[in-house]
């Protein structure tokens, strides 16, 4: 029963370290007929299974594979209340301590 205990809050605790707060995904096709076999984010070019980091914004961008398919990872949206806005991004931040952002009220 011990052993058992202990091999669930294993797991538990594997599933709680893997979640994230910052998980907005998606894929998109990145794939250019001048680069092929990367992915060509706003001219960058990202070789397959590589991460870009945008300077500019707060995500990144893993190039899966030679056809063009990325999954990008950003910050989840957030609630805010009336009368209040977020803090920039602190951009000099990589994904994900960027999405880390004050919440200003009025």
């Amino acid at each position: 029963m011990m052993k058992m205990n202990l091999l669930i809050s294993i797991i538990v605790v594997i599933l709680v370290a893997s979640t994230s707060t910052y998980a907005y995904q998606w894929v998109d096709s990145l794939g250019h007929p001048n680069y092929p076999g990367q992915c060509v984010y706003r001219g960058v070019l990202i070789s397959p299974n590589s991460m870009y980091y945008p300077s500019d914004e707060c995500l990144t961008i893993e190039c899966m594979d030679t056809s063009g398919i990325a999954y990008f990872t950003s910050c989840d949206p957030v609630d805010i209340p009336p009368n209040c806005q977020l803090s920039d991004y602190e951009l000099d931040l990589e994904y994900p301590y960027c999405c880390d952002r004050e919440t200003i009220c009025y």
